[in-house]
This record gives structure tokens, C-alpha cells and sequence, in this order.
């Protein structure tokens, strides 16, 4: 259990699977896993904010049996290789102590194993309800200017962090 608080930028850190199947619009991509991986990172990224907010997907497995992290679509993916990708999200609290962090999964498990580690938990059909897909117009997409700090307080009241 961490006994310190977490503060800095919010780290959302996402249960890749637990979210795809959340969303009936990711789920139907998942004939190709690593489509329907790479539509939840991009929609993810939309929101992404460096220096307030901060996107970390965790994936079940990789390639080749192997943990591997890449930064793609402007969020950090992670991808647990053998082991359960909700170790490797317990793994990632355990590893970043003093960062502010909400882990977004509808496994009970998981989320009880984030509250024990001062961690706080959102349901997914919450977060993408709240974060639809974008659709950027002439390249740009104003949803991209970083949030004030109270908009920031504003989703952790919301989720319940």
C-alpha cells in the first residue's frame, strides 16, 4: 500500500481490454486486436494533455510473448507480454508511487488493488462516454488546448477519484 500522495500530472492508466469491450465500436474491430488497439489509443490521444494530463494503455499480451512500450497516436502503450495486464497496471502503480494516477477498468479486482495503492478508479463506459471519438476539422482540433487546472479538479470530482 502507498502511504504517500500521489501528485502532478493526472496519469490515466487505461485497461486496454476491459475498454475495447466496453464500447461496441472498438469491440467490432476486434477480428484484427491490434486495429481495434490502435482505434482505442487514437481515440485516447484526443485527450491527452502533456504536462496535465497523461494517457498510459495497457494491453494483454505483445509481441512475441514480450513486454514492450511504444508511444503511439500520443498516448504511451504498454503491453504486459505473458503476464495479465492488470499486473502490469498494478506493476505500473507500485513503480510510479508519487504520481497522480486513475486507473480506468470494470474489473473489481483491479480497481480495489488502485484504491489500496492511493490510486483512483474509473469505470470505462464513463470515460469514453465522456470521451467520444474526434473528428478534427482542417487539422485542427480545439479540444487540444490543454485544460485549465480547475477542469482538471473537475474530472477527478466527476470520476470520483
Amino acid at each position: 500500500m502507498s502511504s504517500g500522495k500521489r501528485g502532478g500530472p493526472l496519469h490515466v492508466v487505461v485497461d486496454a481490454h476491459n475498454c475495447i469491450h466496453a464500447d461496441a465500436t472498438l469491440r467490432v474491430l476486434m477480428g484484427d486486436p491490434e486495429a481495434a488497439r490502435a482505434a482505442l489509443e487514437k481515440r485516447l490521444s484526443a485527450h491527452a494533455r502533456p504536462g496535465h494530463m497523461v494517457i498510459v494503455i495497457v494491453h494483454d499480451g505483445g509481441p512475441g510473448g514480450r513486454v514492450a512500450h511504444h508511444r503511439r497516436h500520443g498516448v504511451e502503450a504498454i503491453y504486459s507480454g505473458t503476464a495479465e495486464a492488470d499486473s502490469a497496471i498494478v506493476g505500473w502503480l507500485k513503480a510510479h508511487p508519487t504520481k497522480r494516477a486513475v486507473v480506468v477498468s470494470d474489473d473489481n479486482g483491479l480497481r480495489a488493488r488502485a484504491r489500496a495503492l492511493s490510486a483512483g478508479v474509473w469505470h470505462c463506459r464513463e470515460l469514453l462516454a465522456r470521451w467520444p471519438e474526434t473528428r478534427e476539422v482542417d487539422g485542427e482540433d480545439p479540444r487540444r488546448a490543454p485544460p485549465r487546472p480547475d477542469e482538471v479538479e473537475m474530472l477527478l470530482r466527476i470520476f470520483g477519484e
